[in-house]
């Protein structure tokens, strides 16, 4: 297990909000469409929850599948990179919003999704950026 906010400053990358009460762990997942899953008692409740992953973790903690991520990367490093931050943000995303039970969508998928999508273009342009302004001062 590694922390969230410790993970982001390895990997270069801006914090993002409540991560230093997320807490990391590379696994794999058996269900082909989950990349991660958030770890929060609350969403127990749910039906259609993947909670059975987290048998064994507190609340507060993401469960990612790196391996998964990079087969559908197709092995390039900057789009696993890219995949890598938007399903921690997302899955960040779910232990701060926790569920909504009374909503339509009670894991809050949607914003979750934007959330790890905003995050994951932010950090990608900011690159991005950075190495066009590199590249033209070398020129």
């Amino acid at each position: 297990m590694i922390g969230l906010a410790f993970l982001l400053l390895i990997l270069g990358s801006p914090p993002i909000e409540n991560a230093d009460e997320v807490t990391v762990v590379f696994a794999p997942l058996e269900n082909p469409d989950h990349a991660g899953v958030a770890c929060l008692s609350d969403f127990r409740e749910i039906p259609g929850n993947a909670q059975g992953y987290c048998d064994g973790y507190e609340d507060g903690a993401v469960i990612v599948d790196a391996a998964k991520l990079w087969r559908w990367s197709d092995g390039r490093p900057a789009t696993y990179r890219f995949m890598l931050l938007e399903v921690l943000a997302h899955e960040a995303k779910h232990i701060e919003l926790g569920p909504d039970p009374s909503a339509a969508d009670p894991f809050m998928e949607a914003d979750c999704y934007r959330a790890g999508r905003e995050y994951a273009t932010e950090v990608w342009n900011q690159r991005t950026s950075a190495v066009r302004a590199a590249l033209m001062g070398r020129n």
